[in-house]
């Protein structure tokens, strides 16, 4: 199931949805440019100002010679310095030869594929985010049990009143499935207004909820009446503050004035348990339980949880009175509600995991049952049923799936359609059954219904099949040995008839934090790729969750260092193996990933050719200075302590860029709407990077309706992908790719 963790990066929050009212709904057209000003021509660049700045911090010096790009006085200088920057990138890539050909394989493959995402089973009905083949954006549409599907949704119809594009961030069904409440953001940003829509007829009630996370789905009372939902605070009170801090829960009753709706956990509330600033307060409830769960969450792998009577809260909102159940040196990661027990998936004393069961009528973690213990396997996560409880099982790389009854210890092996990775599990607490999403690297994703009486899965065909032949290509998983021997999971995919003589292209891709893993998936997409006999590796280092919490805790604030090393190994082994050679050997990461990008690129500059770092985490020792800054500390550490300033200095990719060096190219990817990772981040990385970089190109691609990736169209995410590898394959000397006056 998920619920806690939440990836949210330091950034400074660009993006601010706008009320409903400012939609509207002309034909579709192209997004505008970020800007109309004139674009320079590919060979010029307009270098940003350099100021001195110097500062020591525990012995450290640092200097930051862009910190002003920091400061919201001069967003409108960092803008149009982006803008331009972007600009020109885009002129260069239209300059090569091969890259309109590449974009047009990539945008064929991707858009052969159909979507169906975040399923919700509510009695007969089935709710799901759905895109087509061919489309752009996510729909919420709902399929009865005869197989007819309804849109309730689409995107695609609207747009912002600057032109923008409009995307689903979250929705949840209500327990009788009459109602579905849902995000609607703008522009690629994640900060959504809630609307709700009548199942039966489409209508749209006329209440709009305001400021809500994108991650942050509603949890709807069990009468149907209304919604708890986590509110951002209103921008009139933030004062220049953080936008991402002082979040409260409230309740929404359908048809009230949505100001008047009472917070009912966190600031504002008169009962309940303090939260730091940081901390991001949530109200859960369960059909069929006595019991409403609160939470303290953030961007950790760990949750406080706390438990209230649900008629009580009902009664009295705001004024509950709390039991608190756990806290974060507990280690829970998931949990599920049986009527007054509660489950809970943990790792502290045991890495690999175990579940516990705790009556809520007297919580006391110390009298906790075990009802499934540590095994070699790690317990991913938990769904439950009427019944039973499922429990998703990491078995060295592929997915097994375990049923325990309720009431009982006797847990059961069920067998999978296909050997491959469950992505999610989802069920109705009401009925009995399940249904269980998976893929593989070569497989194509697919929903299983899964029938408790029969033990039996049938395909439940919500999208019809890309029909992409996969037979050519193949995955190797072999392990890299790291620095200081460990072995790292290494996943290649690559042509079968590929031979190994050190000169194929090759992208190196990683994460390593928060314990996300780089689990199975089918990505069309990258068919582009290794059908011209290119590889794609995935780097499955420490700080993520492939081997368990003993692994994330390896690669997690002091020891980032270990992801670093993890990564360097992989790319070592690849040249090794001759599956490449430096020269034809590019790395990329996302978001998070952008530590391990960075520090990889500046501590072996020798071992990659290029590099893509997209909305990365490039400067740490500032990550207060951006929004959820606070939040991150449970991952990061703290600028506060010297241990944690010198912690986080090692992992800092800006500061630990030298004058002189020949690094490998770059190109540096940034939405001027992202909330998590705020564009001065890559603009500050870019600048000093090209000011260090012994003439290697540092190119920085910037998008003026995208934010961080999750709302973009299919069109935006295709053409970053063409983009990156048409840039890489520039750098690795393909001729396709040259422009006059390449030396490759």
């Amino acid at each position: 199931m998920r619920h806690h963790v939440v990836f949210l990066f330091a950034s400074m929050a660009t993006a601010c949805a706008q009320n409903a009212a400012n939609m509207s709904e002309p034909p579709p057209r192209k997004p505008p440019a970020v800007s109309s000003a004139p674009a320079p021509a590919p060979e010029q660049r307009n270098e940003p100002r350099r100021e001195p700045s110097e500062e020591e911090l525990f012995g450290l010096r640092l200097s930051d010679p862009y910190r002003w790009m920091e400061k919201k006085e001069n967003a409108g200088e960092l803008k149009s310095w982006l803008t331009s920057e972007g600009q020109r990138t885009r002129q260069h890539l239209e300059l090569l030869a091969g890259h309109a050909k590449l974009e047009e394989r990539v945008r064929e493959l991707g858009m052969s594929q159909a979507f169906a995402s975040v399923v919700r089973p509510v009695g007969d009905l089935v709710f799901y985010l759905k895109t087509d083949k061919g489309g752009e954006l996510r729909k919420l549409v709902v399929r009865s049990s005869d197989g007819r599907e309804r849109v309730l949704v689409d995107p695609s119809t609207m747009r912002t009143a600057t032109g923008g594009h409009v995307s689903i961030d979250h929705y949840r069904p209500s327990h009788d499935g009459k109602w579905v409440a849902y995000g609607l953001a703008e522009g690629g940003g994640e900060i959504t207004n809630v609307y709700v829509v009548e199942t039966a007829t489409g209508r749209v009630l006329p209440e709009v909820l305001p400021r809500i996370w994108g991650e942050f789905w509603v949890s709807w009372r069990a009468d149907n009446s209304g919604f708890y939902y986590t509110q951002m605070v209103p921008e009139s009170e933030l004062h220049g503050g953080d936008p991402m801090q002082g979040m409260r829960a409230r309740f929404h009753r359908l048809g009230d004035p949505v100001p008047q709706d009472p917070v009912v956990l966190g600031p504002g509330a008169t009962a309940g348990p303090p939260f730091e600033p940081q901390e991001f307060p949530k109200v859960r409830t369960f059909p069929g339980s006595r019991w409403s769960l609160g939470f303290g969450t953030g961007a950790r792998f760990e949750a406080r949880i706390f438990a209230t009577r649900a008629k009580e809260l009902s009664a009295t909102p705001g004024k509950a009175a709390w039991t608190t159940v756990t806290e974060y040196t507990d280690l829970v990661r998931d949990w599920a509600v049986h009527g007054d027990d509660l489950y809970l998936l943990t790792s502290k004393g045991a890495p690999n995991r175990r579940v516990l069961r705790v009556s809520l009528e007297k919580p006391n973690l110390a009298d906790a049952e075990v009802v499934v213990a540590e095994s070699g396997d790690v317990i991913e996560e938990m769904a439950f049923d009427a019944k039973s409880l499922y429990l998703h099982m990491n078995h060295n790389g592929r997915s097994r799936l375990r049923r325990l009854p309720f009431g009982t210890r006797k847990v059961e092996d069920i067998s999978l359609p296909f050997d491959g990775w469950i992505d999610d599990i989802v069920a109705d607490p009401l009925r009995e059954g399940s249904i269980v999403h998976m893929e593989g690297w070569t497989r194509e994703d697919r929903y299983f219904a899964f029938n408790a009486k029969s033990r039996a899965f049938k395909d439940l065909s919500l999208v019809e099949s890309s029909g992409i032949d996969v037979s050519e290509f193949v995955a190797d998983e072999v392990e890299a040995t790291s620095s200081d021997g460990t072995l790292v999971p290494l996943t290649i995919l690559h042509r079968k008839d590929l031979p190994k003589d050190g000169r194929r292209n090759a992208v190196l891709e990683g994460y390593g934090a928060y314990g996300f893993s780089l689990s199975p998936r089918f990505k069309p997409t990258h068919i582009a790729w290794l059908e011209r006999g290119g590889v794609y590796a995935y780097a499955h280092v420490r700080g993520g969750g492939e081997k368990g919490d003993a692994w994330r805790l390896a690669g997690k604030g002091e020891k980032k260092p270990n992801s670093v090393r993890d990564f360097i190994a992989c790319g070592e082994y690849l040249v090794r193996e001759k599956y490449t050679s430096p020269s034809y050997l590019a790395a990329y990461g996302q978001s998070a990933g952008g530590i391990l990008i960075g520090r990889a690129i500046t501590e072996r500059p020798d071992l990659f050719a290029a590099a893509t770092v997209s909305a990365g985490f490039l400067n740490t020792m500032r990550f207060l200075q951006g929004s959820n800054g606070a939040n991150q500390k449970a991952e990061l550490g703290s600028p506060d302590t010297e241990a944690g300033a010198r912690a986080l200095f090692a992992m800092d990719a800006f500061h630990n860029i030298r004058q002189g060096v020949k690094y490998p190219s770059a190109m540096l990817a940034t939405g001027l709407n992202d909330a998590r990772s705020s564009p001065w981040i890559t603009a500050k990385f870019g600048a000093q990077l090209r000011w260090a970089n012994a003439g290697r190109p540092v190119w920085l691609r910037v998008e003026g309706d995208e934010g961080h990736g999750v709302g973009s169209t299919r069109r935006q995410r295709f053409a970053l992908i063409a983009d990156m590898w048409s840039f890489f394959l520039e750098e690795m000397g393909d001729p396709e790719f040259r422009t006059a006056g390449s030396t490759r």
